[in-house]
C-alpha cells in the first residue's frame, strides 16, 4: 500500500499566495489556467475569494485548473508528464491513497504552512492518452480539465471515493510549529519506509522532523502492511472526514419548493435558481422564510432538493452539493459547486402527483396524515415554508434517486426553461448579465434594470 503526499493548489509560483482560511475551513484554490479548462474561479463560487486573496489579480472569470475535483464523497484527479511518470514507475494504483496538501495562511496570524486539506482512496486508474475518451468523463466532474485539449500520452486519471476538510484540525498541519515552511512534524515511520524525492539523510535530522524539498507535486512513500502508518492514515482520513461531516452537515437535506411561471404576466421570467453559477436567493424570493436573513444560518452545510410543480405534479429537478450562505445588503443567497444542470422537469424524479405516485416512498410517509385534499396539496402545505431538513432516511432517499436519474442518462436541461413545467412569457437571454446586476442590487447597488422581483 502506498501514501501518495500530492502538492496541489495556490503557492508563490502558481497563484501567488497561499490559499486561505476563512470561518475555521482551509479552502484550497485551484491553480490558475490559461488553457485546458472551461472552469472559472466563479463557477466554483471561489470567484470574489480568489479576486480578495489576489488583490484583484484574478476574479471570477478567470480560468482554473480545477484539479482535483471533489463532489458527492467522490474524487476525480488526473495526472501527466514527468509526474504522472513519476506515480507510473512507483505501481501507485487500486487502494493506494492520495494525501493533498497546499500552502495555507494562518486566518488570524497569515502565518504560512503547508496542510493536508484533502484525500481520495485510488479505486480506479483510466490511462486517458492524449485524446480522451468522452465516455471515461466521471459525471460528477464534467468538466474535469485532463478531458480538454491536448495531453501527453501518459495523460491519466485517477477515480475513488474522497473529500476535504472543513476545519483546520492540528493533526492535518504538516509545518512544524512555529518551524520555518518546510520543516514538517511527520511520524517516525516515513523515514523508515522512505519518501520519493527525500531520500537524503540530512532531510530527516531529528526523529520526527523532515526537511521537504521546495517543489515537486507526488511524495510516494510504500507502507506494506506496517499497521502503525495504517493506523495513521486512518485516522488522518477519518479526521478529514469527520470534520467535512461536521463543517458540512452534508447528510441533511431540506426541500425548497419552486412555483410555476406565471402565464399572465408578460414581464415574467422565472430566473431564479441560477443553476449555472450555483446560486439561489438573489432575486429576494422565499427572503421571509426558506432565506429569512435571521435563520438563513441554520441551511450552512446542507443541500437544497429543488422541488418544481407543474401539470404533472411536483417534480425532483435539482439536489445541490452542501450550500454556503452569504449575506448581501438585500438578501440572503445559498450558494454551491459544482454548478451543475439541473434535469428537465419531464425527466425528473416525481415527488408526489395528484395520483398519489411518488418515486420516494419515505415521503408519503411524512404526508400521509396532513389534512389536505389532494396528494399536492399535503405536499405544499408541508414543505412551502419549512427550514428544516427532511428525516434522513429521506434525506438519502432524496440524493440517491437524484444521483442515479442524472447518471442514468434522464436529460440534464441546455436551456434554464427546460426545468419549468412550461416556458415563461418572457425569456431571459442573458442570465450571466442578469445575474451580475441582481448581485450588485444585492450588494446595495442601485441596479441599471427596473426593481423587480425576478425569482
Amino acid at each position: 500500500m502506498r501514501i501518495i503526499f500530492s502538492r496541489k493548489g495556490f503557492d508563490s509560483s502558481s497563484g501567488g499566495k497561499p490559499s486561505p482560511i476563512r470561518d475555521g475551513r482551509p479552502i484550497s484554490l485551484p491553480i490558475p489556467a490559461t488553457r485546458n479548462s472551461r472552469t472559472t474561479y466563479g463557477d466554483l463560487g471561489l470567484g470574489e475569494l480568489v479576486r480578495s486573496v489576489t488583490k484583484g489579480k484574478y476574479g471570477p472569470d478567470a480560468l482554473c485548473h480545477a484539479d482535483p475535483y471533489f463532489a458527492d464523497g467522490q474524487c476525480a484527479f488526473g495526472q501527466t508528464g514527468s509526474a504522472q511518470g513519476h506515480l507510473a514507475n512507483n505501481g501507485v494504483g487500486r487502494g493506494d491513497v492520495f494525501l493533498f496538501f497546499g500552502l495555507f495562511a494562518e486566518e488570524a496570524t497569515q502565518e504560512r504552512h503547508h496542510r493536508i486539506f484533502g484525500y481520495m482512496v485510488v479505486d480506479e486508474v483510466i490511462a486517458l492518452g492524449g485524446d480522451p475518451d468522452p465516455r471515461h468523463v466521471p459525471h460528477f466532474a464534467p468538466d474535469h480539465p485532463h478531458f480538454i485539449g491536448a495531453r501527453d500520452r501518459n495523460n491519466t486519471l485517477y477515480l475513488g471515493p474522497g473529500t476535504t476538510c472543513a476545519t483546520t484540525s492540528p493533526a492535518l498541519r504538516l509545518t512544524q510549529t512555529g518551524g520555518p515552511l518546510g520543516t514538517w512534524a511527520v511520524p517516525q515511520w516515513l523515514k523508515e519506509h522512505g519518501l520519493t524525492y527525500h531520500r537524503e539523510s540530512w532531510r530527516w535530522p531529528v526523529p520526527g522532523t523532515l526537511l521537504s524539498v521546495a517543489r515537486g507535486q507526488e511524495f510516494i512513500c510504500d507502507i506494506g502492511d506496517d499497521p502503525n502508518a495504517k493506523a495513521w492514515l486512518d485516522e488522518i482520513i477519518t479526521g478529514i472526514d469527520g470534520a467535512a461531516r461536521a463543517g458540512d452537515a452534508h447528510d441533511e437535506v431540506v426541500i425548497a419548493m419552486l412555483r410555476q411561471p406565471r402565464i399572465n404576466d408578460p414581464t415574467e421570467q422565472r430566473n431564479d435558481p441560477f443553476w449555472e453559477f450555483g446560486s439561489f436567493g438573489v432575486t429576494g424570493c422565499h427572503g421571509s422564510n426558506l432565506l429569512n436573513p435571521k435563520k438563513a444560518h441554520q441551511l450552512n452545510g446542507k443541500r437544497i432538493a429543488f422541488a418544481q410543480g407543474g401539470p404533472d405534479g411536483i417534480k425532483l429537478v435539482y439536489v445541490t452539493p452542501p450550500v454556503s450562505v452569504r449575506y448581501h445588503a438585500s438578501c440572503v443567497e445559498l450558494n454551491w459547486s459544482p454548478a451543475t444542470m439541473p434535469l428537465t422537469y419531464d425527466s425528473a424524479p416525481t415527488l408526489i402527483n395528484n395520483m398519489g405516485y411518488s418515486d420516494f416512498p419515505a415521503l408519503l410517509d411524512i404526508i400521509c396524515d396532513v389534512a389536505r385534499a389532494t396528494p399536492i396539496g399535503q405536499f405544499s402545505s408541508k414543505f412551502r415554508s419549512r427550514r428544516e431538513s427532511v428525516p434522513l432516511n429521506l434525506g438519502r432517499q432524496l440524493l440517491s434517486v437524484f444521483q442515479n436519474a442524472a447518471r442514468d442518462g434522464r436529460e440534464p436541461v441546455t436551456n434554464y426553461i427546460d426545468c419549468l413545467p412550461y416556458p415563461p412569457p418572457r425569456i431571459d437571454l442573458d442570465r450571466r448579465q442578469t445575474y451580475r446586476e441582481l448581485i450588485r442590487f444585492a450588494g446595495g447597488m442601485e441596479p441599471p434594470m427596473p426593481r423587480k422581483r425576478r425569482c
